[in-house]
């Protein structure tokens, strides 16, 4: 009887919160909202559907409570930054749909086309909830593309007007021309990111207790880590979608499409190439930080394990090799004509270099970032042995009770125990 009625406490109080969320709200566009577990920032992929608190709390601390808003604002998106975009339901992780659309509006639209535009997203989402893993792609329009014009026929048969139409195309261009030019705000992402590595390396070489350099490498982590990877996962995006549009313009072929995205040096397939031309040790020391479970204390880290990970008879694999892609005379031209005609910034050269460098970068700046989080992850892991809690117990923190101590007096072994059973209670 007693589990039975705090069962029907939770499922009332959680009646009361979901109902919160989804009615009208003064600062969102759109009548209601709905939930999912894979929409934007997907946490179903990132951290599991039953995640821990302390991994939740952590994805929720570097991205979903601010990070991913200012990001989108930084790139010309409408301002969200007060808006959590994960909500926690008891333990489990949701995205709140009406405000990741409203965050993919760009900041100059008129707000009447803005209400519009939310309602119609979040409708077409309703009605096809099978799309919830891929939105950006197939139900909102967050920037612009070579076939834009096509797509946006969706729109006109949803009751949009011409006028409203040439009005958001223009600033889908503005704001995709903002971001992808040559010293576009991609270019300064890959700046920021670069400076992480010896703020991260200074933290770990100083005499600061641990839970400082938790503080201090979490906080790194959001302003060189998250933010501009948020921003180069953006721009990755929206090359991808240039690519995706010279497809659909017969421009290249999808098998050309392949041979592009297969020539590009990523962070995967150079760790695949160092794995079979390095010394374990050599290897481990360069990508021994990653882990299967970003944020997972519970996943170790490859340089934790490496016998869990790794085979040496895998070294006998065939070493990958890249294709060269090229463009023929005929689609040099067409490609010339389109961008010319559709007012991007871009020559098809820096287009391409745009498009590769985007791509690379998001993977790069996720290697970057990784870095830091484990590190802090692995100095978690020590504080809890400190006070004779192992790494299952320390699982169930949530990251906002260990960050609280680095600026109060407050008993440090209480506040973790305490968080731990609650933790354990809601999981």
């Amino acid at each position: 009887m007693f589990a039975i009625k705090n069962i029907l406490k939770i499922l009332k109080t959680l009646e009361a919160t979901i109902s919160r969320f989804i009615k009208p709200h003064p600062y969102l566009n759109g009548e209601r909202s709905v939930l999912g577990i894979m929409p934007d920032w997907n946490p179903a992929e990132i951290i599991g559907v039953r995640p821990r608190p302390l991994a939740l709390s952590l994805y929720k601390e570097l991205i979903t409570d601010s990070t991913w808003a200012y990001q989108r604002n930084n790139y010309g998106y409408k301002q969200l930054r007060s808006f959590p975009l994960l909500l926690s339901l008891a333990g489990l992780p949701y995205i709140d749909v009406r405000v990741s659309f409203n965050s993919f509006i760009p900041k100059d639209t008129p707000d009447r086309l803005a209400e519009k535009l939310v309602n119609y997203y979040i409708n077409e989402l309703k009605n096809a909830p099978e799309k919830h893993d891929k939105v950006e792609f197939d139900i909102i329009f967050s920037c612009f593309t070579l076939d834009l014009n096509e797509r946006l026929k969706r729109l006109s048969e949803a009751g949009f007007s011409e006028s409203e139409l040439i009005t958001f195309t223009e600033s889908l261009k503005k704001l995709t021309n903002n971001i992808i030019k040559n010293d576009g705000l991609w270019k300064k992402d890959i700046e920021k990111i670069n400076t992480l590595p010896n703020r991260r390396i200074k933290i770990l070489s100083s005499d600061l207790s641990k839970v400082e350099k938790i503080h201090w490498l979490l906080e790194d982590c959001k302003r060189y880590g998250t933010l501009p990877f948020a921003g180069l996962a953006r721009a990755g995006f929206i090359a991808v979608q240039f690519l995706r549009s010279m497809v659909a313009k017969n421009i290249i072929t999808e098998q050309d499409y392949n041979k592009f995205l297969s020539s590009i040096a990523t962070v995967s397939s150079t760790l695949k190439q160092d794995f079979i031309n390095l010394p374990l040790s050599s290897f481990l020391q360069q990508y021994g930080h990653l882990r299967p479970g970003t944020y997972d204390i519970l996943s170790p880290r490859y340089d934790k394990a490496p016998e869990r990970y790794f085979n040496q008879s895998d070294k006998n694999v065939e070493e990958q090799t890249f294709d060269n892609f090229t463009l023929s005379l005929e689609q040099l031209s067409a490609l010339k004509e389109l961008l010319e005609k559709s007012g991007i910034e871009h020559d098809v050269i820096s287009l391409f270099s745009f498009i590769k460098g985007a791509i690379e970068g998001r993977e790069y700046a996720k290697f970057i970032f990784t870095h830091s989080l484990s590190d802090a992850l692995e100095l978690i892991t020590e504080l809890g042995l400190e006070h004779q809690l192992n790494t299952d117990d320390m699982s169930y923190v949530d990251i906002s009770s260990i960050l609280k101590t680095y600026s109060s007096s407050d008993d440090l072994l209480n506040i973790i125990k305490s968080s731990i059973d609650t933790g354990k209670k809601i999981t």
